[in-house]
């Protein structure tokens, strides 16, 4: 970081002396977090397996995993989110205050690279034109508004929602919010492992037309939801009536209910997490 300040006032310093100054750390987050992603597919699978030969015990060991290394790297993902705050909050306050630090000044360069390369961009891909510092100058650029009819200062209001949160099992939290969503339209008086099944059932038949996914992974919600999704989603609750007969009549009558039930279905489409919601909804009461 040090080398990373030194090398930001020097007016010949080169694109890729920049980013080789990065590289470091760039590495180990990115490695570890590679590694947490393909150690929970792997207990994912594993579950998946244990599953398929009805264990229970290694199915909640699997699961026991997936947890533990999903909130790990969860952990990761929360330093990323910190180093962006950080940087925002840093220029934003930077235009009002002369910090006179260089110190901190090159550390916030430092991060706003670091920052844009944990998010998986190429050298090619990040501008640095912005990150070379030459000199400092404050500049008056117009007055203030909106001062107080009694002729007090304004107040600078302070900026919101910059802490740093727990890191969580995000699985598990996302699913928490589906079930939760289920639960408002369908109410207590339906099991969630009903609620489920149902919305993994019809998201598995549209997952399987080709034309509702294309228009899923291709447009926006808004216009995929106005395109052959409800009418496909429609046809697959009627053929579920034999086996969730209140469920499905009660979507096929309310069309409120109906659309925040396909608002749950497009959810699953577009994350493809319809396996572990369908694990969510047998084991434990999530919502």
């Amino acid at each position: 970081m040090r080398r990373f300040a030194e090398a930001i006032v020097d007016t010949q310093v080169t694109h890729q002396r920049l980013y080789s100054l990065t590289q470091a750390p760039t590495d180990r987050f990115n490695g570890q977090l590679k590694s947490l992603t393909d150690a929970i597919a792997h207990w994912e699978r594993a579950w998946r397996t244990a599953d398929e030969a009805k264990d229970e015990r290694a199915m909640a060991h699997a699961d026991a995993q997936r947890a533990e290394l999903s909130t790990a790297r969860d952990k990761l993902l929360v330093f990323r989110e910190g180093l962006g705050k950080f940087v925002r909050t840093y220029e934003y306050v930077a235009q009002l205050v002369d910090f006179g630090d260089p110190v901190l000044e090159g550390f916030a360069k430092f991060a706003r690279l670091l920052g844009k390369r944990l998010e998986g961009l190429s050298s090619e891909e990040v501008d640095l034109g912005d990150l070379l510092l030459t000199h400092y100058r404050i500049q008056r650029d117009g007055g203030l508004a909106g001062v107080a009819p009694d002729g007090g200062a304004p107040l600078l209001y302070p900026i919101t929602d910059n802490g740093l949160r727990e890191a969580r099992d995000r699985e598990k939290a996302y699913l928490s919010e589906l079930i939760a969503k289920l639960n408002q339209v369908f109410g207590k008086q339906v099991s969630d492992s009903d609620q489920v099944a149902l919305a993994v059932h019809v998201s598995e038949k549209l997952r399987g037309d080709a034309g509702v996914m294309a228009q899923v992974q291709n447009n926006p919600k808004s216009e995929a939801m106005k395109a052959k999704l409800p009418g496909a989603a429609v046809q697959a609750i009627v053929g579920a009536m034999n086996s969730h007969q209140q469920l499905a009549t009660r979507l096929l009558s309310d069309e409120a209910t109906r659309q925040v039930f396909l608002d749950v279905v497009y959810e699953l489409l577009v994350s493809e997490k319809a396996a572990s919601l369908a694990q969510a909804g047998r084991g434990n009461r999530l919502g």
